[in-house]
């Protein structure tokens, strides 16, 4: 797996527990 897409993956849902 490309670490560009894990890392899109972990900010999304960082970003999504912060920000609802």
């Amino acid at each position: 797996m490309s670490p560009l897409l894990l890392s899109v993956f972990l900010n999304s849902g960082i970003v999504g527990t912060e920000n609802p």
